[in-house]
């Protein structure tokens, strides 16, 4: 008489391999989550910046040059919330003194912290 089934032996080396297998692949797992939250806050940086320098702008070189001293970032820097991770930003304003009157250059730089790794998006736009 045939019996249909596993043995205990049999059980136990595929119980053993899967928890090999599947210790190998915790690790992958782990750093696929950790390059996606780190994509995901380089993009909310960069489109923050973007909507910083536009509504900036929007103000105008005169009232941008009034709130803040020139080629220095603002004193403090502004807590910003970029989904899962928080940070800071700060901008200043450039103005060629040879070229005054002239547009100047607005940077916005966006600074986060991903663990231990400090991060820093830099983007600049120019005021009329």
């Amino acid at each position: 008489m045939k019996h249909r089934g596993f043995t205990i032996l049999e059980a136990l080396v595929a119980v053993v391999l899967l928890g090999i297998v599947i210790t190998g692949l915790i690790p992958m797992f782990k750093g696929a989550k950790s390059s996606q939250v780190g994509s995901y806050a380089v993009e909310q940086g960069s489109q923050f910046a973007e909507s910083r320098i536009d509504s900036l702008r929007s103000l105008g070189r005169m009232t941008l040059v009034k709130q803040q001293p020139l080629k220095n970032f603002t004193p403090t820097a502004i807590p910003v919330s970029l989904g899962m991770t928080q940070g800071t930003w700060q901008w200043k304003l450039d103005t060629p003194t040879t070229v005054a009157g002239k547009a100047g250059v607005l940077t916005v730089v966006v600074m986060w912290k991903q663990g231990s790794t400090a991060h820093k998006i830099e983007l600049e736009g120019a005021v009329p």
